[in-house]
């Protein structure tokens, strides 16, 4: 098992940092806390083997923290990280209970050497600057954490009403530590207490320096950058110089529109986002854009964002990031597919409603004046044909109804592919008296071989594919099919059925056929359904359809198909 840690940092770019960095090196993070108080709750809600902590957090120090978690978890080893890296902090660390102590002023990578000591038992501090403390610095030493705690709330102006709400105490509780607080360094008022804290941090190395943000920045998986408020590079880090080769090196001190050229970004984009940069920097607010980049190798997609980085209150830099959000991007095309196929399928749908409508109103009331009429061999005939055509009506209509059942189950039957093609054709010439139909088998010897297959699904493709040969209008047109069969090995059967419609010379024009609209559609649902290929070309006065599948042999046996 790899050695579990907890992080706590008051950061959150620092602490998404480290993070990648453990879990680089092999450690394994269990949970991650903004503020002292989650830090405690997570440490003894997991247990972990180290625990890497930060000293300036909210709601409770990280001094304090680490009291508790010693006394609470005493084998945990815990490893401060923190820019206040005086000999005093560190010695104070020590005595709280921390193992190691790593400085952010350094390269942020000395953490793993640190956490792979604390892993072998070791401690890992830094040597401490020598010398003698002032008297000021000795009574500032002499704070207790919590003390301390109240002195950097006073000091930052804050009312003892929101400091007791920050620290979980009472406002009596708060006041009585800043009455201990004016006496142990002598001080009249909070701004002598200011002073004080001012003087003895005068020798003492800034806390915030572009060395740890860009230590930050280097562990980053994704582009990042810093740049003035004109928006040009100061700085690139590691994962942008490795992406970038050669070109990283003129990337110094280039605008929006120049880094873009270098990027490939188009310029009309490169232009809106120097925009929107520099009303960032005006208003002191971060931003984000996405952006696209169409090149030879298909559609990249990024978001990217601006955030200012501050030096106490004087806005002199903005951090800068590129993230590819290229899977999400083709996610959001894939979803938008789906939603235009259901779009489509339900216009079809619209499309198979209004057919039934105009297809069997004029037969119903064509049915209806007859009956009205009085009885005579006429009107019998014509009744009858009007009988005829509602029940093929109704008969499409349970076919399409068929086709669009996604619940449907597909039921196998032994039955003689050649034989439904006939059938199929026997049917056709019943609804298209004036074409033309002629059967071809390839291999005749094979116009009796049997196979497993969903005879009510085959039957309705080989419907739909005959109509749409035929199309609606009233043109001659003649429409020859060719079948072959052809066995294959572990009892399989090769299938393929081409269709070729024609006008007659007499009829041919250059318009296409007319087809509903759901009637391909339809036929491609069917032959996926039952695992078929089905190709289609249509040049106008000719159309070609080739249907392939493959089915299950049954033995060479004599078989009479059923009718």
């Amino acid at each position: 098992m790899s050695t579990s840690i907890v992080i706590a940092e008051g950061q959150t770019v620092t602490r998404q940092a480290v993070r990648l960095l453990v879990e680089r090196a092999g450690y394994r993070v269990l949970a991650e806390a903004a503020d002292g108080m989650s830090a405690v709750q997570r440490m003894l809600q997991h247990r972990p083997d180290i625990v890497v902590i930060g000293l300036q957090m909210r709601r409770l120090s990280g001094l304090e923290a680490i009291r508790r978690i010693h006394r609470e978890l005493p084998r945990t080893r815990i490893v401060v990280l923190s820019a206040l890296d005086s000999a005093h902090s560190m010695s104070l660390c020590a005595q709280a209970g921390a193992t190691a102590f790593v400085s952010k002023q350094g390269e942020l990578s000395e953490l793993i050497s640190a956490l792979d000591a604390v892993r072998r038992g070791r401690s890992w501090f830094p040597a401490m600057v020598e010398g003698s403390a002032s008297s000021e610095a000795a009574q500032l030493d002499a704070l207790s954490a919590r003390e301390r705690l109240v002195l950097s709330y006073l000091v930052k102006g804050e009312r003892l009403r929101h400091i007791a709400a920050e620290l979980a105490l009472s406002e009596s509780t708060v006041s009585t530590y800043k009455r201990r607080l004016l006496e142990k360094l002598n001080a009249a008022s909070v701004v002598e207490l200011a002073e004080i804290v001012r003087r003895s941090e005068a020798d003492a190395p800034p806390a915030a320096s572009p060395a740890p943000v860009r230590a930050v920045l280097d562990a980053l998986p994704f582009h990042a950058t810093i740049r003035d408020p004109a928006g040009r590079v100061l700085f690139l880090n590691r994962y942008g110089r490795e992406a970038l080769g050669e070109r990283a090196q003129r990337l110094t001190n280039t605008d929006f529109v120049e880094h873009a050229a270098l990027l490939g970004i188009p310029t009309d984009q490169a232009s809106e986002l120097e925009y929107v940069f520099a009303d960032a920097v005006r208003s002191g607010k971060a931003y984000r854009r996405e952006i696209t980049l169409d090149g030879m190798n298909g559609i990249v997609a990024a978001l990217h964002w601006g955030a200012p980085l501050n030096d106490g209150n004087r806005r002199d830099a903005m951090l800068c990031g590129s993230i590819n959000v290229t899977d999400q991007e083709e996610a959001f095309v894939a979803l938008r597919e789906q939603l235009a196929q259901a779009e489509l399928s339900a216009r079809q749908k619209d499309g198979l409603i209004q057919h039934c409508l105009q297809t069997l109103a004029p037969e119903i009331g064509r049915l209806g004046a007859l009956i009205a009429q009085a009885p005579s061999a006429r009107a019998v005939a014509e009744a009858g044909a009007a009988v005829d055509a509602l029940r093929a009506s109704l008969n499409r209509l349970a076919l399409l109804a068929r086709v669009h059942d996604d619940t449907a189950s597909s039921t196998l039957e032994r039955c003689t592919p050649a034989a439904l093609v006939r059938s199929a054709i026997d049917q056709a010439g019943l609804r298209h008296a004036q074409a033309k139909i002629a059967l071809e088998i390839a291999t005749p010897h094979s116009a009796a071989r049997t196979a497993w297959l969903d005879r009510q699904a085959f039957d309705d493709l080989l419907g739909l594919l005959l109509d749409a040969a035929l199309g609606n209008t009233r043109d001659m047109r003649a429409v020859r099919l060719e079948l072959k069969t052809s066995a294959r090995s572990r009892g399989l059967l090769d299938l393929q059925l081409v269709i070729d419609a024609v006008t007659s010379a007499a009829h041919r024009t250059t318009r296409r056929r007319k087809r509903d609209a759901w009637l391909m559609p339809a036929c491609q649902k069917i032959a996926h359904r039952i695992g078929a290929s089905l190709d289609h070309v249509d040049n106008g006065p000719r159309c070609r359809f080739t249907l392939k599948t493959q089915m299950q042999r049954t033995q060479d046996r004599l078989y009479k198909e059923p009718r």
